[in-house]
């Protein structure tokens, strides 16, 4: 939860062909993330700059998170593992199923 920041990456967003535009929901009974594919014209649509991933900053977001999952800590960083459904235009990630991240060398706890 560093830095507030929620990257989305290239191989998710590939998954999800490419989308314009994105939005997050968390479901806190599921306790699960949920990134859609969005149109421009959704109240809470983000736009997914061409770059290698997509990076969200937000403490509201983040706040949430954390009332859902208490057992977040605010200087780690985390990978959560998620599936597509929908025909690709849903990934959804489990809060509580994730591993801290523990640096470049891409190696988990």
């Amino acid at each position: 939860m560093k830095k507030n920041r929620l990257r989305i990456h290239q191989k998710t967003l590939g998954l999800m062909n490419r989308p314009e535009y994105v939005y997050i929901w968390v479901n806190p009974d599921e306790k699960e993330i949920a990134i859609c594919c969005a149109d421009k014209s959704s109240k809470d649509a983000i736009k997914v700059k061409k770059a290698k991933e997509c990076e969200i900053y937000s403490r509201f977001l983040f706040s949430k998170l954390k009332r859902t999952a208490p057992n977040l800590e605010e200087d780690k960083t985390y990978v959560f593992e998620g599936v597509l459904s929908k025909g690709n235009k849903v990934a959804r990630f489990s809060i509580v199923d994730n591993e801290v991240f523990r640096g470049r060398d891409r190696s988990y706890e």
